[in-house]
């Protein structure tokens, strides 16, 4: 019987389990989607706002992502000077 290795705690487990009996997690374990893209913020801010925001892609709530700040630079973009 071949052996694999758990994703969650990292035992060895049967190849044709459906669970691991160790931990419990799903066989095989997949890891959730935790969003796609960039963002980068200045810690140099302005009124509140970064003077650079850089953002693409989207979220983990599956939102794009804004760039927000004096020089906004993404898909969408808020800003003195933007760049879209």
């Amino acid at each position: 019987m071949p052996l694999t290795q758990c994703r969650e705690c990292q035992k060895e487990i049967s190849a044709d389990a459906k669970s691991c009996p160790h931990c419990g997690a799903p066989f095989p374990a997949r890891r959730e989607w935790r969003g796609s893209g960039f963002e980068w913020k200045s810690k140099q801010t302005f009124y509140g706002y970064p003077l650079v925001h850089i953002a693409f892609g989207r979220d983990a709530q599956n939102r794009i992502r804004v760039a927000k700040g004096v020089i906004a630079i993404g898909q969408f973009g808020i800003g003195l000077i933007t760049i879209a």
